[in-house]
């Protein structure tokens, strides 16, 4: 989904009960292979991620590929096989966000504490406004 230059909501892409984050990943990490997962999305939702655990990462297109749970030793977690997702949606790290939301298994709600499997990526891409949106803002404030 491509969108202007403005503000990301990210509950204007997912659905209304379930966890996400935005993922944060820049050209200079030294781990871009690996999605970091807020610690209070685990802890406040309730989401039950294990050290060794298989993920479903399921792009914009419904493509799926599977990742891998890690637990570092200070209790952070991330899963590996992000890159993959990345590349594979020609996700932009300088002007794209990607919004993760995991999906619930058998439609539960997130405070149930329920185990998710598969997480969906929204890939928004953000765009410069067009010369004619400008022009047309600019007569707009001159009326």
């Amino acid at each position: 989904m491509e969108v202007e230059d403005e503000e990301i909501h990210p509950e204007d892409y997912v659905q209304h009960l379930n966890p996400y984050f935005v993922a944060k990943t820049t050209k200079s990490s030294q781990r871009m292979n690996e999605l970091y997962i807020p610690t209070g999305i685990a802890k406040d939702f309730g989401v039950s991620l294990e050290d060794g655990e298989k993920i479903t990462f399921v792009d914009p297109y419904n493509r799926k590929s599977i990742g891998k749970v890690v637990k570092w030793k200070d209790q952070r977690t991330c899963i590996k096989e992000w890159r993959s997702v990345l590349n594979r949606n020609k996700v932009n790290l300088e002007r794209d966000t990607c919004i993760c939301e995991f999906l619930l298994e058998n439609g539960q709600q997130a405070e149930m504490g329920v185990q998710t499997k598969s997480i969906q990526v929204h890939v928004i891409s953000r765009r410069k406004p067009s010369k004619s949106g400008i022009k047309a803002s600019k007569k707009q404030k001159q009326k």
